[in-house]
């Protein structure tokens, strides 16, 4: 599970995105042509991947640190590790 701090975070992140967007007056914005949509697309998909690796590396590092017991594995890493 993802913690509040990230989801702040990411939330902070396309706020700002937001308003930058927002602060350049609509006959100045320039026409985005599909090329820029499909590298804005990618490069949005690779900064939410980063920052789920972060709070998936976040979270396993604050329970190794604690002492929890290791936690049951989900699904997808005993497919992921079965093969």
């Amino acid at each position: 599970m993802m913690s509040f701090s990230l989801i702040v975070g990411a939330a902070a992140c396309f706020g700002l995105l937001y308003l930058k967007y927002n602060s350049v007056p609509p006959e100045k914005r320039d026409r985005s042509k599909p090329k820029q949509r499909l590298k804005t697309a990618r490069l949005l998909i690779v900064a939410l991947l980063a920052l789920l690796a972060v709070g998936y590396k976040l979270e396993s590092t604050s329970r190794a640190l604690s002492g929890d017991k290791s936690h049951e594995a989900t699904w997808l890493e005993t497919i992921a590790l079965s093969r």
